[in-house]
Order: structure tokens, then sequence, then C-alpha cells
């Protein structure tokens, strides 16, 4: 199989492992330590980029299964998903687009080239094995180049260490859920190594709303497997590698006339492959440390689609894409208040497509970054960053991007200070350079415009931002609250546009203004007790029409209490609320609240039960237009460790 070809290529280490029990900047007596913002290992408290961070601790206490249902309590973190447990899932960033987040699992860039937005699906992205997830928000394409528009999600997964240790686990509940889980992981100074497999599979509800007429169920099938292995020869040098496999077979639903519908013919199978392999060498007592990686990224999906009485047009369709990329980063710790970061990424992305409309052979683009980043700190006080990249992509040419921090700590009065500007880009899509269909014949039916689906004079989109933000601790570090402004601008997003009288193309003619406030509170008030809540107010709109983003709420909160009680149990109670936005064709969406339910027990040191409790309230809502969710559900199971 080609993806496993691959393997000769690759691995990884993360840079650092620290445990952060927290989804904003917690009292400032943990210290946690973060690698996304610098790409270095940095005191959370010293970063002036705002972030928020989900432990594995977070992700045990709340038991969710797949990782968008962990982002989903986040201030200005929107999650959207066109049906139940399988089913297309876009995240959005303080407002900007779903493709302009970039995805790294274990420092691998997981998004998909071959998706025509060039978009990553958290459909099926599982919560095994994961130590933490970094949401960085803001233009980051100093540090991550195209992609990074929006912001970047990174997520961890655990490192091997102790004597060996294995982990049993199963559960199942509504909708004919199931899952099993197994994995082993240990390591001494020589070596290390985690290794996890999961198998999902559930019924599922109808994608198309049940409510709307749409009985037929569509189930998920999810395999996944996560192994991460390093070896230490020497104090200062180390050899690491990561991968990640996920395959999953999903049923999906329809159109007709704009709204969905049932499909029973209709499935996407798809397969993902991430692959790092890593080197680090530090020199001259860690003044000047090398990082040297190459990573795989492959993404294969096939949707199947037979002619039924429903719809007797159908659109099936294969699309694979690759990425290949290696980076070389160069740190010079001159001091503990001076550390000089530079490198260079080279990357080349490539895809296919056959559809009855395209049959678009393998098309590849290269890219090649050089960046550097400077942080400074003065006084244990304040802590300053800056940074410049230079990408030159092989259609449209040279871009540059800056970005500065600040970050001043008052320690003494438990007060802290954060600023940040920053420029971004998105490079255009292999599908919206290359793929040169027009409307099907089947579309033609239906007397609609022609649309041309690429443009080789595409520029790639952009954005600026800045944030500033406040927060303050109190009650002996018992406690913290705090508040971020942020205003954000995109210009040249591509959309269609009329270009004949009746033919649409892709060119940069849009552009859209996000700004708002995110405002949280940590709370410990009770010993085993923890309250976090937090609070997004967000105005968007599209320049060219004046309306607000589509799928974008203007309000939304989020509410979390965790109580550990007896030392063996946990109670976890989650709260959502979603305000009223609108969907394609200014469609209304009602808000709606969501209440979640967790419990767990320790038998013994080696076996815990735990059962939680999905959508208590029952409540019926939307996310997308004509697509149903969950209603009140139910899962239990049983962990076994040793």
């Amino acid at each position: 199989m080609k993806i496993f070809s691959a393997f000769g290529l690759v691995g990884w280490v993360v840079f650092g492992s620290s445990v952060y029990a927290g989804e904003q900047q917690t009292p400032k007596t943990l210290e946690p330590i973060v690698v996304t913002a610098t790409r270095t290992p940095t005191p959370v408290q010293d970063v002036g980029s705002d972030m928020s961070v989900i432990t594995a601790e977070d992700l045990v206490q709340r038991q969710r299964m797949p990782v968008l249902e962990v982002l989903r309590g986040l201030p200005g973190v929107d999650v959207v998903q066109s049906g139940g447990l399988g089913q297309q899932t876009s995240v959005f960033l303080r407002g900007a687009n779903a493709n302009h987040t970039l995805v790294l699992i274990d420092g691998v860039e997981a998004n998909d080239p071959s998706n025509p937005s060039g978009s990553f699906d958290f459909s099926n992205l599982l919560a095994d094995n994961i130590e933490r997830i970094e949401i960085l928000r803001g233009p980051q394409s100093t540090l991550y180049g195209s992609d990074a528009i929006g912001g970047v999600i990174n997520i961890i997964t655990k490192r091997g260490g102790g004597k060996p240790h294995i982990t049993a686990r199963a559960e199942g509940g509504s909708f004919n859920t199931f899952k099993t889980t197994g994995g082993v992981n240990g390591g001494n100074d020589l070596i290390n190594y985690s290794l996890t497999g999961s198998r999902l599979e559930s019924a599922g509800i109808s994608a198309a709303d049940s409510r709307q007429g749409n009985p037929e169920k569509d189930g998920n099938r999810n395999t996944t497997l996560t192994g991460r292995f390093g070896l230490t020869p020497t104090p200062n040098f180390s050899l690491d590698t990561t991968l990640r496999y996920n395959g999953n077979h999903t049923d999906i639903d329809g159109y007709r006339g704009g709204v969905p519908i049932d499909d029973p013919n209709s499935t996407l199978d798809a397969q993902q492959l991430f692959l790092r392999g890593q080197g680090r060498l530090s020199l001259f007592d860690d003044l000047w440390e090398q990082i040297l990686g190459v990573s795989f990224t492959y993404h294969d999906r096939e949707n199947k689609d037979r002619p039924d009485s429903q719809n007797p047009f159908p659109f099936p369709g294969s699309f694979k894409g690759e990425k290949i990329k290696a980076d070389w980063q160069h740190n010079l710790r001159f001091s503990k208040e001076h550390t000089l970061t530079f490198g260079f990424a080279w990357e080349e992305a490539s895809m296919e497509a056959q559809s009855p409309g395209s049959n678009l052979p393998r098309q590849s683009v290269d890219t090649k970054g050089y960046y550097l980043q400077d942080q400074l700190s003065f006084w244990d006080k304040l802590f300053l960053t800056g940074g410049v990249r230079l990408t030159h992509h092989s259609i449209f040419g040279s871009k540059i991007t800056e970005r500065v921090t600040a970050a001043l700590v008052l320690d003494t009065l438990g007060l802290t200070l954060r600023s940040s500007y920053g420029t971004g880009f998105k490079a255009p899509t292999l599908s919206q350079l290359f793929d040169d269909r027009f409307n099907t014949p089947q579309d033609n039916r239906f007397n609609t415009p022609q649309l041309k689906f690429n443009n080789r004079d595409l520029k790639p989109e952009k954005s600026s931002s800045w944030d500033i933000g406040v927060e303050q601790s109190f009650w002996d570090d018992q406690g913290a609250v705090g508040v971020t402004y942020f205003d954000n601008e995109l210009t040249d997003l591509i959309q269609f546009s009329q270009v004949a009288a009746d033919k649409f193309q892709l060119i940069n003619i849009d552009a859209a203004k996000i700004k708002g406030w995110e405002v949280f509170m940590n709370l410990t008030p009770l010993e085993g007790l923890t309250l976090r809540g937090n609070y997004t107010q967000m105005h968007t709109q599209d320049e060219k029409t004046g309306q607000p983003l589509v799928r974008r709420p203007e309000h939304k909160a989020g509410f979390n209490a965790n109580y550990r009680f007896l030392g063996k149990g946990n109670l976890h109670l989650q709260v959502l609320y979603v305000g009223r936005r609108q969907d394609v064709g200014n469609i209304p969406l009602s808000s709606y609240t969501v209440v979640n339910l967790a419990a767990s027990y320790e038998i013994t040191g080696s076996f815990q039960l735990f059962a939680r409790a999905n959508n208590l309230l029952d409540k019926q809502y939307q996310e997308v237009f004509g697509f149903g969710t969950p209603g009140i559900s139910g899962f239990g199971g049983i962990e076994f460790s040793f």
C-alpha cells in the first residue's frame, strides 16, 4: 500500500512535555510550558499571544471521544458539524474561515491538500493518546507559513516513560455505539515508546435531519493507530518518530433542491496518515540547538454512490492528497533572557482527483520558507517577541509576513498584560489553481450558471490582526479573570464572481472584518472543585455583502465544573451556549444550550468505571441548516490498566 512506503522517511519529538490543567491561562503558580507560540518551550505567562490549552487530564475528565467535542467550549472557537458522528466538521478560530486554521499533529501539517479549500476535517480525529492540545489564535504565518492565517491548533501525543504500562478500555451506549481502545507505553534514558489502537463503530443518527422526514441512520466506523518512538543515545542528541493512521467508513446523505435528504447509497471511505522523523542536536552547552525533521501527510477520500429513487443523479468521486515537508530549525540561546530562532522549510503538496465532472491528473506546487524570530526578556517581567518570514510559492511568487508580541507580568500584583500583532496569508489551493472543471451536464439540467473552478492568476488570501488582553489572579492564585479584545481583517478572499452573463469564476474579490471580546474566569473555591467559564462576543461582516459571516454566532459561552471526591471519583459538568447565527442563503439558525455530564470512579488502582450523558436537556438544534444533531444520549464503560 502506497501510504506505508513512506515509513522509511520519518519521526519526531515534541518540543518539551508539561501538564497544563486549564483551557485558558491559569494562575501563574503552575508555570505551564507551551511550544506552539514560539516553536521553543516557553512558559505560558511569557507568551504575548492569546492561547488556550487542553490537557490529558481535561480529556479524561470530560470523556470526549472525538477531539471536536473538546474544542466546542473554548473562547473564540466555533465547531460546526454536518450531522452526527463521523460527519464533515469545520472549526473556525475567531471568525476566520475553517481553511484558515493550520492543524498540526505532532508537528505534521494535517490539512488536506486535496480538499477544495485546503481545510482539515475534524470529524474522525479521536482523543486517544493525546497529551495536550494547544490552540493559538491570530495570524501565525511568520512561523508556520500558509494555512495559519487565522491560527494554529497543535495536537501533541503522549510520550512513553517508566516501566511498561498497558491500558485496555471498552465503552458503549446510544445509537448502537461501541468503542475499544488498547495501548502500551514505557521507556528509560535510552528509549521511549507509546502505541495506542482504537476501534469505534456506531449506527449513528440521520445526517439529514430526521425531523424533516429523513429516517435513514448514517453510521460510522473508525480505526485509529498512533505511535511515538524515541532514542536518546547521548544527552545532547536524540532521534524520534511519530505516526498516526486513521481509516474510516461513513454513511453520508445528499441534497435535493438545496436541502439535505436521505441517500441510502452514498458513503465516504477515507484514510489519513501522518508521519514525522526528527533529529535534535544540542552543541556548546545548549547554546546552539538544531532540529532537523521530515514529515509526510497523506489523505485518500473516495465517495461512492449509486442512483436511487431519491437521488437519481449521484456524484461519486476519488481524491488523493499528499504533502512532503523538510524543515531545519536553529535555536541560539545567548542567555536566559535572549533566544534567537531561525530556520528553513521546504514542502511539496500534490493532489489528484476523479469525478463525473473532472479528471484531474496529479498536480503539485512547492513552497520554500525562511523565518527569523527573536525573543527577549527584561527583569523577568517584560517579554518581547518579534519575527519575520519570507515565503516563496512556485505559482504566485514571494510573500513577507511578520509578527510581534509583548507580555508584561507583574507577579506582586497578580497582573498580566498581553498584546500581539501579526499578518498572515493563505495560498490558493491545488484545486483552486488546477481543477479546470465546469458544471457537469447533470448540474446544467437545473439551468444553473456555469462555474469555473480554477484560476492560475489567483493571489493568496491575506490577514492582519491585533489583540490586547489583561488577566488578574486573586485568592492566592486560586482564581483568575481575564479579558481580550481582538480585531482581524481578511482581504483578497477567494470567491466565485460573475465574469459573463451565465458564467462565474473564482477570483480574489471578497474581504471581511471581525472584532470582538473574549472573557474567561477560573476559580477553585473548594479543594477538588474547579470552575471555569468563558464568554465570546464577536461581530463579523462580509465587506462585499454587508452580512455577517455564515455559521459564526455573535454570542457564545461555556461553563465547566469539575469535582474530584474521595480521591477516586470525578464529576464533570459542561454547559455550552451558542447564540443565533445565519447559514448560507441568509437562513437563520436558532440559539441553543447543551448540557453534558461525565462521571468516573476508580474501583482499584487498575480498574475504573465511567459514564457520561450528552445533551441532557434533549435540545433539538442544527449547526448546519438541514442537518441533524444527536438528542439525549448515554454511554458507559470500563478501563483496566497495569
